[in-house]
C-alpha cells in the first residue's frame, strides 16, 4: 500500500463521516424531546460526582469500622476528583441552563404588530445620519 493510496482511503473515509456523521448516544431534553449534548454532560457529570461521593462515604466508613485503611494522601487525592467532579457539574448544569434560556420562547418580546408607529418610524431613522439633522 502506497502513501497515495493510504492518503485516497483516508480522504473517502473523512468525506463518510463528515457525510453521515458519527453517532452519539444522547439523553433527550425534556422540554423539546429531542438528544441533547449538554443534558448529556449534566447525566454524565452527575453520575461521576455521584461516583466520586459513594465512593468518600465508603473509604470514611470502612476507616471507621477499621477494615480499610486509607493513607491521608490518598484521600486527599480523592477529594481533589470529587472537587473537579463538582466543577464539571456546575459547569455542565451552566451549559444546560445556558442552551435552555436561548432555546425557550421570550415572553418579554413585543410583535411588530403591538409596536406603536411613532416607534416604528424612529426605528428606520438611523442615529448618525447627517441628513436627519
Amino acid at each position: 500500500m502506497s502513501i497515495s493510496e493510504l492518503k485516497d482511503k483516508w480522504f473517502a473515509f473523512v468525506n463518510r463521516m463528515n457525510r453521515l456523521g458519527v453517532p452519539v448516544p444522547t439523553v433527550r431534553d425534556p422540554k423539546t424531546g429531542k438528544g441533547s449534548i449538554t443534558a448529556s454532560l449534566v447525566v454524565v457529570s452527575a453520575g461521576l460526582f455521584g461516583f466520586c461521593i459513594l465512593f468518600m462515604l465508603a473509604t470514611v466508613i470502612s476507616k471507621w469500622a477499621g477494615v480499610f485503611i486509607m493513607t491521608d494522601q490518598a484521600f486527599s487525592s480523592l477529594k481533589i476528583a470529587a472537587d473537579y467532579a463538582w466543577q464539571f457539574l456546575m459547569t455542565a448544569i451552566g451549559a444546560y441552563l445556558g442552551r435552555f434560556m436561548q432555546k425557550g420562547n421570550s415572553e418579554t418580546s413585543i410583535p411588530v404588530e403591538q409596536v406603536p408607529p411613532a416607534q416604528k418610524k424612529e426605528a428606520k431613522q438611523k442615529p448618525d445620519d447627517p441628513d436627519q439633522q
